[in-house]
């Protein structure tokens, strides 16, 4: 099973919308670990990046904090040609089952990243 072994350690940056993680941050994705996805310590997020009208439903982060730094950091490794964003996206999807994310918000986020995707044109 997919997991987070630690605590998330972030520091607000000064435009009060970035973060800083502070520690080294693994998201574990087989039972072996032998699929792990490691954040660097210095890595920057903005945890879920949903629209401003949005966040009394789905603030920027919530139970789904460690699925969007995930994310974010698979994106940006999507831009420089490491992996695909379909792969970050489905990433994500496990990552929010993994958080225990309430099922209705993990499709609507899940449904989001994919909207963004394919209006984007990625693959």
């Amino acid at each position: 099973m997919s997991s987070f072994t630690k605590p998330l350690k972030v520091e607000v940056l000064e435009d009060g919308k970035s973060y800083k993680v502070l520690e080294p941050f693994y998201y574990y994705r087989e039972d072996d670990n032998s699929k792990t996805i490691d954040v660097p310590v210095g890595f920057i997020t903005d945890f879920a990046s949903t629209p401003r009208i949005l966040w009394s439903v789905l603030p920027p982060f919530g139970r789904y904090a460690k699925a969007s730094v995930i994310h974010d950091f698979l994106c940006e490794r999507f831009h420089k040609g490491l992996n695909t964003r379909k792969e970050a996206d489905y990433i994500f999807l496990e990552a929010l089952k993994a958080s225990k994310v309430a099922p209705s918000k993990i499709y609507t986020l899940f449904l989001g990243v994919r909207l963004y995707s394919k209006l984007k044109g990625y693959k």
